[in-house]
């Protein structure tokens, strides 16, 4: 009788894939979801290893992340720079991730640090202690990984792919995902330009803020409504 989607690009989706009749279908938005606090990240970063400053990545390691791209461009990037940036990839293995292991492997300028599978609290203090969160997935349904970064009020750079528009709004840096770059282009001028982060950082706190889950209760409770 109804379907609910969680963004305009996942309704699309279903009416071009799936052939949804498009008047059944509802967006219902999604809100951050990992819990933030205000404990010092430091002796956190400190038990995993991980020197600031640095670049984070938060997800599973999948092709659909576009993760080889961002290694290749975050070595550009350090390289051309000069910048002191390490590059984390804070989430799981997914499928197909010998071929990222495989890039990093290859070695190269500045370093890329795998945390594996992360505790919330462990993500949470990550998340704060990033000078830039980067995300330049290739498909999402959503993306609630920026929807973290922006609510701890780190500046994000994401695809322009996908649901990330809609959910980034004006409060991040997009751009093509396909392009090394432009990846490699936006991570130099990002990481060198402390006031264009800090700009990032304030329009991604109120950008956070118009989504909640008090939010998405009610609109999944308006659809159930309107069916009788």
């Amino acid at each position: 009788d109804a379907v609910i989607a969680v963004s305009e690009h996942t309704a699309g989706d279903l009416v071009r894939f799936y052939g949804a009749d498009p008047g059944r279908i509802h967006v219902v938005p999604l809100a951050a979801s990992l819990p933030t606090t205000t404990t010092d990240p430091v002796p956190v970063l400190e038990r995993m290893r991980i020197q600031a400053p640095y670049v984070l990545f938060v997800g599973t390691l999948e092709p659909r992340k576009n993760l080889i791209r961002l290694v290749r461009a975050y070595r550009r990037a350090v390289t051309v720079g000069d910048l002191p940036h390490r590059l984390v990839l804070a989430g799981p293995l997914g499928w197909h991730h010998h071929r990222l292991l495989a890039e990093i492997r290859a070695g190269g300028p500045g370093e890329v640090v795998l945390t594996g599978k992360t505790a919330s609290d462990d993500l949470d203090a990550l998340y704060r202690g990033a000078d830039l969160f980067v995300y330049p997935s290739l498909y999402e349904g959503f993306g609630l990984p920026v929807l973290e970064a922006m609510a701890r009020g780190v500046p994000v750079l994401c695809s322009n792919a996908s649901s990330l528009p809609e959910v980034a709004g004006d409060a991040a840096v997009k751009l093509d995902p396909r392009s090394v770059a432009g990846l490699t282009s936006a991570l130099g001028l990002l990481l060198a330009d402390e006031g264009e982060r800090r700009r990032l950082s304030a329009a991604g706190l109120e950008r956070a803020g118009r989504f909640s889950w008090e939010q998405t209760a009610r609109g999944t409770l308006k659809v159930y409504e309107s069916l009788g």
